[in-house]
């Protein structure tokens, strides 16, 4: 089985490009732009290249200081060792930045089999304010199904988990799908919703899943 996440709102507890933009001092400029995403009143793409520009010349080390702030949610990690050890291909697909992914779930002590995410491009020891990465140039939707094609997985074999009208093409694709503490109306795109890590387990638990 193939399960998807996203990583803000799902896996982890903090927002990455919050923290950059305090960092940046450009806090309130980026929350709009990220909740405009999550509503979807602005195209994810658009909204990650966006959010990007405001963070030009924010020094490296001011951002690994932000990104030291990440964490996964209480019993995320736990859920993610759950399901690899029984042999299900855990794959995250976010418009978090792949560095925030990365330093959080080396915290954490566990590791994704597959995580699509932007990179924050960096030059000269400061952001560049510009963003590369696959995600730029698929819907969520499309790169659940690339990976299971990649690792031979059947698409009916797959379940996701999200959050925003972002993730929605991922939960519409999934074969099966769960919203955990989602944004207004996006009940309507999966199967079940729950409000915490505990339940999100249970959900896992009654699919069998670990």
């Amino acid at each position: 089985m193939l399960v998807a996440f996203n990583f803000d709102g799902s896996l982890a507890e903090s927002d990455a490009y919050a923290l950059l933009a305090e960092e940046a001092g450009v806090a309130g400029d980026v929350a709009s732009l990220t909740e405009q995403s999550r509503t979807g009143d602005l195209a994810l793409v658009d909204s990650i290249r966006r959010r990007v520009d405001y963070l030009e010349g924010l020094p490296e080390l001011e951002m690994k200081e932000a990104l030291d702030r990440v964490a996964l949610d209480p019993g995320a990690a736990d859920l993610i060792s759950a399901l690899q050890a029984n042999d299900h291909h855990v794959a995250i697909i976010t418009a978090a930045p792949r560095q925030a992914v990365d330093v959080a779930l080396t915290d954490a002590g566990v590791s994704a089999d597959s995580v699509v995410a932007p990179m924050l491009d960096i030059d000269q020891n400061a952001l560049t304010g510009d963003v590369s990465g696959r995600i730029l140039d698929a819907t969520k939707g499309e790169l659940l199904e690339e990976i299971a094609v990649e690792n031979e997985i059947p698409v009916d074999e797959t379940i996701a988990v999200g959050s925003d009208d972002n993730d929605r093409e991922m939960l519409e694709t999934a074969t099966d799908s769960v919203c955990f503490n989602p944004t207004s109306g996006m009940e309507q795109h999966c199967e079940n919703t729950v409000t915490s890590m505990e339940r999100l387990h249970e959900q896992f638990e009654q699919r069998n899943l670990v």
